[in-house]
Order: C-alpha cells, then sequence, then structure tokens
C-alpha cells in the first residue's frame, strides 16, 4: 500500500515537472521570438500612429471611406472586399480590431465657430470583416479605441442635446452593454480630448490641452494623479507614459505617479514639432528648417541628422517598431511652390533613407504593424518599403472617391 501511494506520488510530481517546463518554455518562447509566425497577421496594438484617424491599415488590408460609405481593400490588388453603409455624416474614425476581425467607424463632425452646424449621425459602428455585416450600432457614441485585448471600446458618449460635450463609456463588445462611465468636464469632445487605455487595459486616460487624468476601467474610479505639467505637442506611449515638447525641451512622464522620468533641452531653436518613439527610449525634434535632433537614452545621446524637409512641414510620425521617421512636407505656395515630398529617417543614425514624390492630393494612413510598408492613399494611391522608399504596390482601389 505504502509502495502505490509513493509511486502516484512520484507520478504527480513528474506531471507538475513536465507542466511548469512547458510553461516555462511557452514563456521564453513568446519573451524571445518574434511577435507572429510565418504568415500570421500582426496585432493592431495603440502604439500604431494614423495621422487621419479615418483610415487604418493592417499590412494586408485597408479600411477607410467612399463618402459616408466604409470601405475595406486588399492591399496588394486594391480590389474592394466590403462596402459598408450604415454611418450618415463625416466619418471621423474608423479601426482594426486587434485580431483583425472586426472595425469600428464613426461619424461625427464638429460644429464649426462661426456656421454651427448640427450632426445628421453621431454614431459608432461594429462591423464584422468576415461577412461585410453591421453588428452593432452604438447611437450617440464616437470612437476611442478597443482595448488590448480587443474585449472593449472605449469610446465618446454624447451628453443628451449636446453634439459638443462628451463623457467616457467603455463597453463590452461581446455583449454590447456599456460597463463604465465617466463624466467628463464640459467641452470634452473628440476633437479636443483623446481617450486612451493603458498598455495592460487596467486603466484609461483622459488627455486634453490643459490635464491629463487616469481612471480604473473596471469601476470608473479616478485614479489620484499629482498634477502633471506638460508641452504642446504631447502623446501617450505604448509604455504608459507621457511625453511631449514644448519650445526648449523635452519630457517623459510617468502617469502613475505623476514623476518626470526625464527632461533634456533639445536644442532646437524653431522648432516645429517633437515626437517620440513609441516606447519612449528615443525622441526628434524637427526643425522648421534645418537638421534633425535625436535623442536617445541608451545610452544618452543626442545626434544631428539629415535636413527635416522644406517648410511648410505636414506630419511627423514614428514606426511601429521604433526605428523610422516618416516626415512629410510641402503641398503650399511660399514664394513659390514647394512640391508635397515624404522622407523616411533612420533613427539610430538620422540619415536619410529616401524622398518619396507625393501627389498634388494625399493621405498619409502610415504604417503597417510590421513596421516594413508604409501607405498612402488619394489620387496616387501606394504602399511603399518603409526602409528603401519604393514602391512596392501601386493601387487602384475600386470605387474609392477622392477626395
Amino acid at each position: 500500500m505504502a509502495e502505490r501511494e509513493l509511486g502516484k506520488l512520484v507520478e504527480r510530481a513528474r506531471t507538475l515537472t513536465v507542466t511548469v517546463s512547458l510553461t516555462l518554455i511557452a514563456f521564453l518562447i513568446t519573451a524571445g521570438a518574434p511577435a507572429q509566425a510565418a504568415g500570421e497577421r500582426v496585432r493592431w496594438t495603440s502604439s500604431i500612429e494614423r495621422p487621419s484617424r479615418d483610415w487604418d491599415y493592417d499590412g494586408e488590408r485597408i479600411l477607410g471611406h467612399i463618402g459616408y460609405d466604409i470601405g475595406l481593400w486588399d492591399a496588394k490588388a486594391g480590389a474592394l472586399l466590403h462596402r459598408m453603409k450604415g454611418q450618415q455624416d463625416r466619418i471621423h474614425a474608423v479601426q482594426f480590431s486587434p485580431d483583425g476581425d472586426h472595425a469600428i467607424s464613426s461619424s461625427w463632425i464638429r460644429p464649426g465657430p462661426m456656421v454651427p452646424y448640427e450632426p445628421k449621425d453621431i454614431s459608432t459602428i461594429l462591423w464584422n470583416l468576415k461577412t461585410g455585416q453591421r453588428e452593432h450600432h452604438f447611437q450617440g457614441q464616437v470612437a476611442g479605441e478597443f482595448s488590448p485585448d480587443g474585449s472593449r471600446l472605449l469610446m465618446f458618449s454624447r451628453r443628451p442635446d449636446n453634439s459638443t460635450s462628451f463623457d467616457a463609456v467603455v463597453w463590452d463588445v461581446a455583449t454590447k452593454s456599456e460597463l463604465v462611465k465617466v463624466t467628463l468636464s464640459d467641452g470634452s469632445n473628440p476633437h479636443w480630448t483623446t481617450l486612451h487605455f493603458s498598455p495592460d487595459g487596467r486603466r484609461f486616460a483622459v488627455i486634453d490641452s490643459s490635464a491629463v487624468v487616469l481612471y480604473d476601467s473596471s469601476d470608473g474610479h479616478k485614479i489620484e494623479t499629482p498634477a502633471i505639467k506638460y508641452g504642446l505637442h504631447h502623446r501617450y506611449t505604448s509604455n504608459g507614459q507621457l511625453v511631449s515638447f514644448d519650445t526648449t525641451k523635452a519630457s517623459r512622464i510617468d502617469l502613475e505617479s505623476g514623476r518626470l522620468l526625464q527632461s533634456f533641452e533639445h536644442g532646437v531653436d524653431r522648432i516645429w514639432r517633437g515626437v517620440w518613439t513609441h516606447d519612449g527610449h528615443k525622441a526628434v525634434a524637427i526643425p522648421i528648417d534645418g537638421p534633425i535632433r535625436i535623442w536617445s537614452d541608451k545610452p544618452e545621446t543626442m545626434i544631428t541628422g539629415a535636413k527635416g524637409g522644406t517648410y511648410p512641414q505636414r506630419i511627423a510620425i514614428i514606426s511601429p517598431d521604433n526605428s523610422r521617421l516618416a516626415l512629410a512636407w510641402g503641398g503650399a505656395q511660399v514664394e513659390k511652390e514647394i512640391e508635397p515630398e515624404l522622407g523616411l529617417y533612420d533613427l539610430d543614425t538620422g540619415k536619410s533613407l529616401a524622398v518619396i514624390k507625393l501627389a498634388k492630393d494625399w493621405k498619409l494612413v502610415g504604417f503597417s504593424p510590421d513596421s516594413k510598408t508604409l501607405l498612402i492613399v488619394g489620387s496616387e494611391s501606394a504602399i511603399y518599403n518603409s526602409m528603401s522608399g519604393t514602391r512596392v504596390h501601386t493601387l487602384t482601389m475600386e470605387s474609392l472617391g477622392w477626395p
């Protein structure tokens, strides 16, 4: 009897050892291997910048709009996969879900200061991208973003009879039910305010021009943090920090504690804009005229790079892998016609990788999630290799109206 019990204990120990070993192996593979297997779609993350939120790109498909209708195109052939109808006013935002099976679109237009305009449609639609069918219509809601795991939506919720002041609501994607609602200050809306989940989804941040406030995304209670001061050009990074630039310095702040993690003089007299990498370890100061300057904290260095384009600069974004800067400029009459162009820069060396000539009517959608390609749509639509600037695909994009 004792031998039988001893045998059971030995067998249990072996099973536990195998289980722990497999778990450890799985962890090491996840930690050390690339984020995706060959051929597997890279998941959307909050560290992908979209200069214009009414277009999105997952490396294989393009999500945009034709007037008020939402379009889904094949990114290689440009063939229209779905034309999805339901929105009744200007498209404010579209976005792929993290797993790529769904998307959201929002219609809302900010009333102008001179000519009052009452939006005909303030709503967000959840689309099933396998069928192209509407899965749910969230009335009075304007999209913020998906949670990192795709299970929730953080959205602006219109106050009754008010198209300029919104509150924040967390919705459950599966049940389409409201989970949390937070009252925001008067005048908070999708134009002046941004909403962001924290990287782990446990918090969400409300950021406007004067303040940043953290809330618990499970129950909506306010996380008490010290008052945070930040510059004009600011955003929320993929590691949960607030980064900003002002006329003389750049800063990196921990939102939970309000602690200033880093601050340095960027050394650019006439700065147009400053941008940070998504992990907060590099910052780029872009002058109105002259070379870009790149600061890095590993190790702490400041390098002077290539010239940052011709005034007027338009858009500056960082690739999801934090290795490249895309900077667009021109397209205006300044003494002479400045042709629109887009420059690609290496963030390790500051060197110019390529300059892409842009069409007269263009819109930079941005990098693919794997950072390998860059999408520009407009009167000429194309996908470019983001290292060399060479054109990979020219897109006819059936039924695409422009502008």
